[in-house]
């Protein structure tokens, strides 16, 4: 989650599956502990992304994966609330090309990852 929350950061999480676009969630993945900014939420998936990240994750489809949000995290001697997503045009307009796709469902959002992901190997970006 660089460059919001640095690796190993102290994080105070509220265990709950109540999650809403723009929290910060931790989840399973591949039994890892990921830690990613909600950007969607759909009847049936989840979209999330790493603030370092123009491209979207895979759609969560099992919402039993979700651990929790992040409440606080702790910057020196105090807890301080998640500051919010960095904003860029790129990050924008992927954000728009994969909401539209998920109107045909998450099979159209697989899809549109994987042209963002061509586009961006194309154009020699690793974000």
């Amino acid at each position: 989650m660089q460059p919001t929350i640095d690796p190993g950061t102290e994080l105070i999480v509220h265990c709950t599956d109540d999650v809403a676009r723009g929290d910060v969630i931790v989840y399973l993945y591949l039994d890892q502990v990921v830690v990613h900014r909600l950007i969607g939420v759909r009847r049936g998936w989840l979209l999330t992304r790493g603030d370092a990240h123009v491209i979207p994750d895979a759609p969560i489809v099992d919402p039993d994966i979700i651990m929790g949000r992040v409440e606080t995290m702790r910057r020196g001697d105090s807890y301080d609330l998640v500051p919010p997503a960095p904003v860029s045009i790129a990050r924008v307009l992927a954000f728009w090309f994969v909401s539209l796709a998920g109107l045909a469902g998450v099979e159209g959002v697989r899809v549109a990852l994987r042209c963002l992901r061509a586009i961006r190997v194309a154009i020699g970006r690793r974000n």
